[in-house]
């Protein structure tokens, strides 16, 4: 009797401590997400703008002989948000002549997250542009606004005089995981247009395009194979200047898109896929993205 009491001491105290650390974990999510909550309230009811622009025409070129990366990423309130952007923080902080363009997805931005930029001491440019309600997925009218941003501070703010016309951008979403070499080995060497294998993607271990003799023929992927350019936003980047010189966006009804956004924008920017420079797919494959 005296033993079964004792096991039931021990298991009552186990549960105890269990419940006292999921109770202190429930908090500070939950303060996490009411900061955030209580400051988008407040800011929403008392600014007018729809805008909040931080670190405006911030897009600096410092004459580097190195191409200038753009990063476009997309953010929403959301329970692994903070360590997600937290994450991708401290990657792209090792990154040389480099810029982000963060965007929330609301009508200001968010304390906790410019907190994070502002520490990270990365060139940044953080907006808050919140999607319509026939918005169809979330994100793509985030990375819309982004591209106008672009196009207008380009053209404004000396930047192309300044040498920075020779830039790359891409578009990485803040719940990925990225390998370093992806910028410095692959992004940064894009001229036009540059593709590479994406791990863990549209239900797929692998979506990548299909390469021969240094030219991409067609796409491994689970979702419609069949788009003539079957690629996820996170596996191509692009340079500055086929954005400078459109005003493609992202939009879901193309003849070739099968409603997939990126395959719409490659097709309207009228590129083929023998413009496609692949990296990564032939003597030595990488996987630098999932």
């Amino acid at each position: 009797m005296l033993k079964l009491s004792k096991k039931c001491v021990n298991v009552g105290a186990q549960a105890a401590i269990f419940t006292v650390f999921l109770m202190i974990l429930i908090w500070i999510t939950s303060k996490n997400l009411f900061e955030e909550y209580v400051y988008t309230v407040t800011l929403a009811t008392t600014t007018p703008e729809p805008v909040k622009l931080i670190n405006p025409s911030k897009i600096s070129f410092n004459n580097h002989t190195e191409k200038l990366i753009i990063v476009v990423t997309p953010t929403y309130r959301r329970l692994t948000r903070i360590p997600d952007i937290t994450r991708m923080a401290n990657t792209l902080s090792h990154i040389t002549n480099f810029h982000w363009i963060v965007i929330e997805d609301g009508t200001t931005v968010i304390p906790s997250v410019l907190k994070i930029l502002e520490k990270s001491n990365i060139n940044f440019t953080y907006l808050a542009h919140k999607s319509p309600k026939n918005s169809p997925n979330r994100g793509w009218f985030q990375r819309n606004k982004a591209l106008k941003f672009l196009r207008k501070q380009y053209r404004t703010s000396g930047i192309l005089e300044r040498g920075g016309a020779n830039g790359v951008v891409y578009f990485g979403d803040d719940d990925n995981t990225y390998d370093l070499r992806l910028f410095t080995d692959y992004i940064r060497n894009v001229k036009r247009i540059g593709m590479w294998g994406v791990g863990f993607v549209s239900g797929s271990l692998v979506e990548s395009p299909r390469v021969f003799n240094g030219k991409v023929i067609g796409f491994d992927a689970e979702w419609n194979p069949n788009r003539y350019f079957a690629i996820d936003k996170a596996g191509f980047a692009l340079g500055i200047q086929l954005i400078l010189n459109s005003n493609v966006e992202f939009r879901s009804f193309c003849p070739w898109g099968s409603g997939k956004p990126e395959s719409c924008l490659l097709e309207d920017l009228r590129l083929k896929r023998e413009d496609v420079e692949p990296f990564g797919l032939e003597n030595e494959v990488r996987f630098l993205i999932f």
